[in-house]
């Protein structure tokens, strides 16, 4: 029995969806997300739009999707990036790190007050993004073995693109972790770490992975 037929989603007051293979897939929107936006829009219903990417920030996101067709505002999505800023800024305020990434992570890390270091940091980033080369896998791996904490922006191993799937943050840490023998602490699944805090209001979830498909708080 397929339980979405039997949910009323006019009840719902808040809706947390994922992004990559349930609002598009590569840059391809999926079919009925225009529909179900306008609707969101049409109820005034509370929503956010999830993404384990760290290197898009939320206004990036915001014209990705307006390319598409689709008018959702920055406020309404949060990243990995985010919650690896939020949490650095948590532990140790102040610190400073050596990033490996893009513009999403880099942007969050400066607006959490973060400083960039390449030589002696106290956390070596690492998220999804082009700058990712020999040269900054051996200038991380050799700041790991100096003391700085290895992070990763989120455990993702892959993420889907047009032309199939390309390596994400956990495999691109891999190497680091493998040369020094330390273990990255991963900030985690974007996801996981919103539903923790989802207030007890009607809220449907929605993730890429059908084993994902949670709903919550409801």
């Amino acid at each position: 029995m397929d339980t979405y037929n039997m949910i009323d989603f006019n009840e719902k007051k808040g809706f947390i969806c994922d992004m990559d293979g349930v609002i598009y897939h590569g840059n391809r929107v999926l079919p009925d997300v225009a529909e179900f936006i306008q609707w969101l829009h049409d109820e005034n219903k509370e929503y956010l739009f999830l993404t384990n990417n760290s290197g898009y920030t939320p206004r990036e996101l915001s014209q990705k999707l307006a390319r598409m067709g689709l008018d959702v505002t920055e406020e309404h999505f949060y990243t990995s990036a985010l919650a690896t800023a939020a949490f650095l800024r948590e532990q140790a305020p102040g610190c400073s790190v050596f990033a490996i990434g893009e513009a999403g992570l880099l942007n969050a890390l400066y607006d959490a007050g973060i400083t960039m270091n390449d030589v002696n940091p106290d956390y070596v980033v690492v998220g999804e993004g082009r700058s990712y080369s020999l040269d900054t896998l051996t200038k991380a791996t050799n700041l790991v073995m100096q003391g700085a904490k290895l992070i990763g922006a989120n455990s993702d191993t892959c993420g889907p693109t047009d032309e199939g799937i390309a390596p994400a943050c956990r495999a691109l840490i891999a190497p680091v972790e493998i040369a020094t023998g330390k273990q990255a602490y991963f900030c985690g699944n974007v996801s996981a770490e919103i539903g923790e805090d989802v207030s007890p209001i009607h809220t449907l979830w929605r993730s890429c992975e059908a084993e994902e498909d949670l709903r919550m708080k409801m």
